[in-house]
């Protein structure tokens, strides 16, 4: 059984297909761009009004501010958190999309706010791709009137939900092709998260205690727990619900509430009690603090304010407030009991060996290392994946699509020349087997059959950034170039592959290199070696 994937050679018709993942918080959209003997790779909207250009940020905040005096969009997504307070008042009405709440807002009918944001969600994503096509305008009009938009949603939305999404999307999307080839599809987050989980790990199929498995879909918010039975392998893939859904409020926003209740208690008697100074640290605790920590870190920083705020009494040194290995362990109690406790019905009543962990939370190294340690006890494994967890429900409806699609035609056209072979020569999205030759790569080098299995690393070592990449072959694989994407000191939810090409030294000894030597620039008795040439 082959099971899309990217970097499989597609020979149908040229179409464009984009996948919109509506969460409860945020939003990512995604999209394939299907041409002709071309190899099959999806792209993720990374470049939204208000990020800085190098951010890349791919979460869009599902936030609308609107004028109620002129009754027209102000700002929305990461725009629409600048200055948030301030359009509180009147005349401003600041909305937040929940697609498990919809309910009126002070005038704005919830149909006009969904059909502002996805067409927010859709101009932008045009933007996009016109930016990294050559001659994009031309090519997104040829192919607007015929696209396709596969609609994630949360779990927790019920039939009547789905129905408003599914209403909001027709006016926001097809409004403008009218008897046209348009295409509205939806599925759920944690389908597609389990679509695209059996397509990374399809061995996982044949493993697991009779087709059975189960997805944690930890989010902000919420966390879904559910378990799937595999119906077929073939010639499509078809799973379906082995038991009921399970939603439980252990999202990383819990993590988030403990942390701000014990810093209040924590600096109640502090000159930086101030509520200024609390949302400047949980700004850092969020961003840094909790996506760093792993549960092996025994002094854990959150950076605020400046060189200047200390209060030794209460742990805070030129703007650093140290907390310990057990106040922040502390703070992952609730969500990983709560997660526990459910996960642990599935496998006392289905007695599921496989669990794959998802959504933006998942990527928590904590979570992750505490959920292996309390599963591995009963053998059951806790798999996760190197794509970042808050794609895969978007990518993962890709997969949903061509297993499950009615579109898609067998190819009449002939193998071309100098293409690699496919394994199924009769489906419209192939499978690269094998190279039986030479194949020119698309950036105009050679890649040959691997005869042994070997590693090439790549090192670009740059003047203020650097960054390396590997190629891992051996018979029978497809070499594949992978970006490393995860350094000491950077989040692993950011995904960042820059390292700074920096050295911390002290007294001659080094003692921290690249992302975590940037914290010592500027400070007395250590030395910064940069700017490599």
């Amino acid at each position: 059984m082959d099971l899309f994937k990217e970097g499989w050679l597609y020979q149908g018709e040229e179409r464009l297909i984009i996948s919109i993942n509506i969460g409860l918080t945020h939003s990512i959209v995604s999209y394939v761009h299907f041409f002709p003997n071309s190899k099959v790779y999806i792209r993720v909207v990374s470049r939204w009004p208000g990020q800085s250009a190098g951010e890349g940020d791919s979460r869009v905040p599902n936030i609308l501010i609107y004028n109620l005096t002129t009754r027209k969009l102000d700002r929305c997504g990461a725009e629409a958190l600048d200055g948030e307070h301030e359009y509180l008042s009147y005349p401003f009405n600041l909305i937040r999309l929940r697609p498990d709440l919809l309910m009126n807002n002070d005038g704005i009918p919830p149909e006009r706010a969904y059909v502002d944001f996805i067409k927010y969600l859709v101009d932008n994503t045009q933007r996009y791709f016109e930016a990294i096509n050559p001659n994009g305008s031309a090519l997104w009009s040829r192919l607007r009137p015929g696209i396709e938009v596969i609609f994630t949603i949360p779990d927790s939305c019920d039939s009547s939900q789905q129905a408003f999404i599914r209403m909001v999307a027709a006016m926001a999307v097809l409004a403008e092709t009218p008897r046209m080839g348009a295409v509205l599809k939806i599925i759920t987050e944690g389908e597609a998260s389990a679509y695209y989980a059996l397509a990374q790990r399809p061995s996982q199929l044949r493993s697991s205690n009779g087709g059975t498995f189960a997805v944690v879909d930890a989010g902000e918010a919420l966390v879904g727990i559910t378990g799937y039975r595999v119906r077929s392998l073939g010639p499509r893939l078809e799973i379906e619900d082995a038991c009921s859904r399970e939603y439980v409020q252990a999202g990383a926003i819990y993590v988030d509430n403990a942390a701000y209740d014990m810093l209040r208690s924590k600096l109640a008697t502090s000159i930086f009690s101030g509520e200024e100074y609390l949302e400047e640290m949980m700004n850092s605790f969020k961003t840094k603090t909790r996506p760093l920590f792993d549960g092996s870190q025994i002094n854990n920083v959150i950076d605020f304010g400046g060189r200047r705020d200390t209060d030794r009494l209460h742990g805070i040194l030129m703007g650093k407030l140290t907390l310990s290995r057990d106040e922040v362990t502390r703070l992952f109690d609730h969500s990983i009991a709560c997660i526990t406790k459910s996960c642990q019905k599935l496998l006392d009543g289905y007695h599921m060996k496989t669990i794959f962990l998802t959504g933006s939370f998942g990527e928590s190294p904590y979570l992750r290392s505490k959920l292996k340690e309390i599963f591995a006890k009963q053998g059951c494994d806790i798999l996760s994946f190197d794509e970042l967890s808050r794609h895969i429900a978007s990518k993962g409806a890709f997969v949903w699509r061509f297993e499950r699609g009615d579109s898609v035609t067998p190819s009449q056209q002939t193998e071309p020349e100098r293409s690699l072979r496919p394994l199924n020569p009769t489906s419209t999205v192939q499978s690269v087997g094998r190279f039986d030759e030479v194949v020119e790569h698309p950036r105009g080098s050679e890649l040959q059959r691997p005869q042994q299995e070997k590693l090439v690393l790549s090192f670009d070592i740059g003047t203020t950034c650097s960054a390396v990449s590997f190629v891992h072959s051996y018979p029978g694989a497809n070499p594949e170039v992978r970006l490393v994407t995860r350094w000491p000191g950077q989040p692993l939810a950011s995904g960042d592959s820059k390292v700074p090409t920096l050295v911390a030294y002290r007294d001659s000894v080094p003692i921290a290199t690249g992302a975590e030597a940037v914290e010592f620039v500027g400070q007395p008795d250590y030395e910064i070696a940069q700017w490599f040439k």
